[in-house]
Order: C-alpha cells, then structure tokens, then sequence
C-alpha cells in the first residue's frame, strides 16, 4: 500500500450534496408520466384483458315507401384480447454495507436509498422503451404490445422493416377489414441519435433471455402521432401491493449475507390503432 501524503491524512473529501446523485444514465420520456396521469386503467384479474370495439355499421339508409327491407344480422362487435405481462428489476446488496458501513453521518449518501432510487427510475425507463416496441417478434413476446405493431397495416413496413398481420389476436383485413389498420410513412432520412445505450440494451437483453443483445437497428428517426385519451390509449396497471409498482422486501441469500429484493410491475399498453400514426425514416 502506498502511503498517503500530508493532504490526503489532514484533509476530508468535499462531496457535492445538492444533488447527492447525478442522472448521466437515463434519458427520460414522458409517455409513462403521462400514461400513468391520464389513461390508467386498474386490472384487478383475469386471464387476458379484453377491449370491446366496432367494426361496421348495421344495416339500413333512405327508402322510398313500398321497399322491403334488409333485416339480415350482420355482426359489428369483436374484442380485441392481450396478456399482462411482467418486469422486474433487481436490488442487490451487502448487509455489512447498509447496516454497518453505509450509515450515519459519515454516509455522503445512503446506499440503499440510491439503489432504491435507481430502480424505479430503471423500470421507468424500460417501461417507457417497451411502450414503443412490439411484443410478437422472436425475443420480443415478454414485452408490451406497443406502438411499432399497433401502427401497422400488414401492408407497409414499419422503421424495424417488419409488418404486423394481427393485433390484440385479432386478423388485419379479415373480418374486421381495416378498422385495425395505421398505414406507417417513411419520409426517408439519417439517424440523430444513439438507442444502443445501457439501458436499452440491457431491456432487450433481458426481456429475450439473452437471445437479443441490442436494440433494432435503424436508420432514421420516428414520429409519433397519438391521441392520448382513454379509450384509444389504455395504461393497465395491477393492482396487486407488489405488482403496481411495489417491493418484495429484502430476502437474504443462502451462505452469505447478500440480501435482494424486486421492484414489480404487472400490466399491459393497448392501442386503438386507426387512431395513432407513425411516420418513419424522417431527415432532421
């Protein structure tokens, strides 16, 4: 060990506390500040989550006196169904750092209220990625069905270069015809930004079990139209103490002092799609 100099023995640290800790991570977006304000919706069980629309008119128009009318039964209702599906995030610590070390007024900061901290602000973050994902394509299915497959037309490619027959389980073109369709524009231009940061590519990594290691490739900027009111944009949210949002608890490990928790969160983002847009490929 080296020894220290005069400075190092006769001189504390000077810590910036105001604030204790600086975001040089996470980038933040205000779609699920925004989703969680305005178009939550409690989910309090179920196998799937169900959202009823109309497809069609039913049957009739001016007649003159005398007509016979049409009085078949078409049908017009069908329902759209998705999964909930589930993120966790991880907090991971030593007993001997936040119970004998990491306290009192020699703490800059408490660790474990950083790491706290961190963790809501990391499941933010992802839940905000996914929301603009899909949850069809291979590594994809843990995540929301999101914006990229709910502003498509199984006609036109989207920014990924992928085309999305069904929504919700329900076939584009068939039977509804195109009421679940959002046709996506490429405008054609560059990139202006990195997506490949570490928590996005930690999200992709971890949502298809280590299958995926980085964010779809693109070669231009997306444009997002959405009209953000409930019935057309639906945030769902459990209700479950642990899965809204909530905390396991600290659970010690087996043969050391590792203690670990999880920030949970159950839930799904639906979309009426005729009712949002995507242009893609956009030159800034």
């Amino acid at each position: 060990m080296a020894e220290l100099n005069q400075i190092d023995v006769a001189t504390k640290r000077y810590i910036r506390n105001t604030p204790k800790l600086i975001d040089m991570v996470f980038q933040e977006g205000p779609v699920v500040a925004y989703a969680k304000q305005n178009v939550r919706e409690d989910y309090d069980g179920g196998r799937f989550i169900g959202e009823n629309f109309y497809y069609n008119g039913l049957i009739g128009g001016p007649y003159l006196k005398g007509k016979n009318f049409d009085i078949s039964q078409p049908q017009v209702e069908q329902q759209l169904q998705f999964n909930v599906k589930f993120f966790e995030m991880g907090v991971t610590l030593y007993k001997e750092d936040i119970q004998v070390i990491n306290k009192g007024p020699n703490a800059a900061f408490r660790l474990i209220e950083s790491r706290m901290t961190n963790a809501y602000m990391t499941v933010g973050a992802q839940l905000e990625i996914g929301m603009f994902l899909n949850g069809q394509d291979a590594g994809y299915t843990a995540n929301f069905n999101g914006l990229t497959e709910a502003c498509n037309d199984n006609t036109v490619t989207n920014w990924n270069g992928n085309a999305y027959s069904t929504y919700g389980t329900i076939t584009r073109g068939g039977a509804v015809g195109t009421t679940l369709n959002s046709a996506a524009t490429n405008v054609g231009g560059t990139i202006e930004y990195n997506t490949n940061d570490p928590i996005a590519t930690t999200f992709i990594n971890q949502m298809s079990g280590g299958a995926l290691t980085a964010y779809p490739t693109i070669t231009s900027e997306t444009l997002w139209w959405l009209n953000a009111r409930k019935p057309y944009f639906n945030f769902y949210i459990s209700d479950d103490p642990e899965y809204g949002f909530g905390f396991t608890g600290f659970k010690p490990a087996q043969g050391n002092t590792v203690v670990v928790g999880q920030i949970l969160f159950s839930g799904a983002v639906t979309f009426a799609p005729r009712y949002h847009r995507q242009l893609y490929g956009i030159t800034g």
